[in-house]
C-alpha cells in the first residue's frame, strides 16, 4: 500500500458498488476529498471502511485451513490426491463483496490484517486473518435459536396451553412475517398463484365407500358427497382441526387415490374439481428450497439467513408420514400453522400446497383452508329423480357398470316434487354460509376405482440374534 493509503485515507461512496455499503458511507459520511478517486463527496475513513468489513467477515465468513489435515496427508502420500486450498482468496473476495476496486480492497485487507495480528500465533507460524494469501468461505448459518423456539411451541400445544397459547401466534408471526416475498435461490415464488389461467386450473378429490347405498348417494350427487364434508362430519387432519371442513384435494388423480389409504374390498370415487376464482397457496416445495435475499452490509442479514435456513426444515416438518396412532398429538403444530394462515396473515393465504408423502413421485397434494373449499352446489328441480345403475347384465353374469340418469318430471305432474324423493334431495343439500364457491365438480371426471391389491414398496432389514 502506498503512504497515502492508510487508515486516515477517505473513501466515497461513489467507489462503492454494494448498495447497501454505499447507503452507509452516504449516512454516516463527511464532504471531504476522497483518496481514491480524488472527488469531493461524502466519505469515510478507511478505518471505519474496514470496521463494516470486519464485522461482515465475522458473521459470513471461516478462513480455511492452509494445510491438509492428517488424513488428507496421508491420501496424497498413498494415492494420486491432490490436496487444494479450499476457499476463496481474500483480496478477490472482499472486492466482490463490497463492488469496490482492487486498491481500495487492498487498503482494507492490510488494515484488518494489522487489526487481528497476534504475535504469538505468527511465532508458531500460524497464518493470521486476513493475511496476504489467506482464503476464505461461506460460514454455516446456525438455525438453533429457531429451532428451539419451534420445540417450545410444539410442546406448549401438546402439554400446556391448546386454545389460549401465548407462544403459538408470536412463534408463527416471526416466522411467517413477510413470507409473501420470500423465493428460492431460484427466483421461485414461495406463494403460489393457482386458478384459471394459471398452472393449476383444477384439483382431484377422492373419497373411500364400503356401503353400496352411499356409493350411489355419491354418484347421485358427487358436488355435495365428494366435496368436503360439513362441519359435523369433518374428522381431525394434518391442516384442520375436528369439525372445521376444508378440501383435501391433490393435483393428480392418481395421488388423490393414494392419499385416501383404500384397502383391498373397497371402492373409491375420484372427481376433478375446476377452481372457479385465483387463489394463494404457500408452496412447501418451494419453502424447503427458501433463500434470503439482500445484502452482507444488512444488519438484519444473518437472521433472515439462519430463519430462512429453519423454513426449509419446517417444510420438512409439516409434511413427514405421521403414523395413525399418533395423528391427534403430532398434527397439532401443522393445524395450528393452518388456522394461522388462513385467517391471521395479511393478506390472507387460501391454502398449502405439498408433497405427496403416499406416492413420493414429485406430485402434490393440496388443502384448501375452509374459507376456500366451498364446492358449487349444482341447481337441481324439486321435480327432478336421479337414478343411478352399478352394474351391467351380460351373457357371463353382471359386471361393474355405472350409469346416472337424471329425469325431470313433466309439469303437469309437478306436485309429486312434494314427495319422498325432494324431501331427502332437500335434507342432503347443504345450506350457504356466506361463503363463495372456489370449486366446481366437472361431473363427466368422476370415476368409480375397485380396489383389488395394494403394492407397498418397502426397504427390509434382518433381524440379527446372538446368545452367549
Amino acid at each position: 500500500m502506498t503512504e497515502s493509503i492508510n487508515g486516515a485515507s477517505r473513501l466515497c461512496h461513489r467507489c462503492v458498488g454494494e448498495k447497501v455499503f454505499k447507503g452507509k458511507v452516504k449516512k454516516i459520511g463527511t464532504m471531504t476529498i476522497c483518496s481514491f478517486c480524488r472527488r469531493r463527496l461524502k466519505t469515510i475513513s478507511l478505518e471505519q471502511a474496514a470496521n463494516i468489513f470486519d464485522k461482515v467477515f465475522e458473521q459470513n465468513f471461516v478462513r480455511t485451513e492452509d494445510e491438509p489435515t492428517d488424513m488428507e496427508y496421508m491420501m496424497s502420500r498413498e494415492s494420486d490426491y491432490e490436496w487444494e486450498r479450499s476457499g476463496e482468496d481474500i483480496l478477490e473476495l472482499l472486492q466482490e463483496v463490497g463492488h469496490i476496486e482492487p486498491e481500495v480492497a487492498e487498503g482494507i485487507r492490510q488494515l484488518l490484517e494489522d487489526k487481528h495480528f497476534d504475535i504469538d500465533e505468527t511465532a508458531m507460524g500460524e497464518e493470521s486473518d486476513f493475511a496476504p494469501d489467506s482464503r476464505y468461505t461461506d460460514r454455516k448459518i446456525e438455525s438453533e435459536e429457531f429451532h428451539s423456539e419451534w420445540r417450545s411451541f410444539e410442546e406448549s400445544l401438546k402439554t400446556k396451553s391448546r386454545y389460549f397459547s401465548k407462544r403459538a401466534p408470536l412463534t408463527l408471526t416471526i416466522l411467517f412475517n413477510g413470507i409473501h416475498r420470500s423465493k428460492t435461490v431460484g427466483n421461485r415464488p414461495v406463494i403460489l398463484s393457482a386458478g384459471p389461467g394459471t398452472s393449476i386450473t383444477s384439483l382431484f378429490r377422492a373419497r373411500v365407500f364400503q356401503d353400496d347405498a352411499k356409493l350411489v348417494r355419491a354418484l347421485e350427487r358427487p358436488d355435495l358427497e365428494i366435496g368436503p364434508p360439513p362441519p359435523a362430519a369433518a374428522v381431525a387432519g394434518r391442516m384442520n382441526a375436528r369439525g372445521i371442513s376444508t378440501f383435501y384435494g391433490a393435483t393428480h388423480r392418481e395421488v388423490a387415490l393414494s392419499e385416501v389409504r383404500p384397502f383391498v374390498g373397497s371402492r373409491v370415487v375420484t372427481a376433478q374439481f375446476d377452481l372457479l376464482r385465483p387463489i394463494s397457496l404457500l408452496d412447501l416445495e418451494a419453502l424447503s428450497e427458501v433463500s434470503a435475499s439482500g445484502s452482507l452490509f444488512d444488519d438484519n442479514h444473518r437472521y433472515q439467513m439462519a430463519k430462512a435456513n429453519f423454513l426449509q426444515s419446517l417444510s420438512q416438518k409439516m409434511t413427514a408420514p405421521v403414523l395413525p396412532d399418533a395423528e391427534i398429538f403430532e398434527y397439532l403444530p401443522t393445524q395450528v400453522i393452518a388456522e394461522y394462515l388462513a385467517s391471521q396473515m395479511k393478506p390472507e393465504l387460501d391454502g398449502i400446497l405439498y408433497p405427496s408423502a403416499q406416492t413420493k413421485t414429485g406430485k402434490n397434494n393440496v388443502v384448501l383452508f375452509h374459507e376456500s373449499s366451498l364446492v358449487e352446489r349444482f341447481e337441481i328441480s324439486d321435480d327432478t329423480a336421479i337414478f343411478v345403475e352399478t352394474e351391467l347384465q351380460t351373457a357371463d353374469g353382471f359386471e361393474p357398470e355405472y350409469w346416472v340418469f337424471q329425469r325431470t318430471a313433466p309439469k303437469v305432474e309437478a306436485t309429486n316434487a312434494t314427495g319422498p324423493f325432494a324431501a331427502e334431495m332437500s335434507q342432503k343439500v347443504r345450506s350457504g354460509d356466506g361463503r363463495i364457491p372456489a370449486l366446481r365438480i366437472d361431473f363427466s371426471s368422476v370415476e368409480v376405482h375397485h380396489i383389488e391389491s395394494v403394492v407397498y414398496k418397502h426397504s427390509d432389514y434382518q433381524v440379527h440374534r446372538s446368545q452367549d
